[in-house]
């Protein structure tokens, strides 16, 4: 019983993961503005409503821009703005999730960087709708 609950516990702390890479720049917008009304004495309730409302206003208007910009350039400015947090969250995550498993500090900065990469381009793919 115990081991079936690490294995629903991790399985949901990987999604939850993923997520949040996924989602990293409208998750930290969300997260400032949630803190900044937070500290202005909006409270734990309206400091949480109104950090949701803004991540989630930030995606839509990143993605309504990504979708409107016609130039190349700009579109993947754009589209770098959207997956660069989200590689270096990854590439964080990794480095802190190896730093016991794996001993050679080399290995350990090429496999976080691989992760980083795939997290960026997953990152990429979901958000463009490629």
């Amino acid at each position: 019983m115990v081991l079936l609950a690490f294995g629903l516990f991790a399985i949901f702390a990987l999604w939850a993961i993923y997520k949040m890479v996924v989602y990293a720049l409208p998750c930290l917008i969300g997260y400032g503005v949630a803190f900044v009304a937070f500290i202005s004495n909006a409270g734990w309730l309206g400091a949480c409503l109104i950090g949701l409302m803004t991540a989630v206003s930030s995606f839509m208007l990143l993605r309504f821009f990504l979708a409107q910009v016609q130039s190349t350039p700009g579109r993947w400015t754009i589209a770098a703005l959207l997956t660069l947090p989200s590689a270096i969250l990854a590439y964080r995550i990794a480095i802190d999730v190896l730093a016991s498993d794996v001993p050679s500090e080399a290995w350990r900065q090429v496999l976080a960087i691989i992760f980083g990469l795939a997290a960026g381009w997953i990152a990429f793919a979901r958000l463009t709708d490629i």
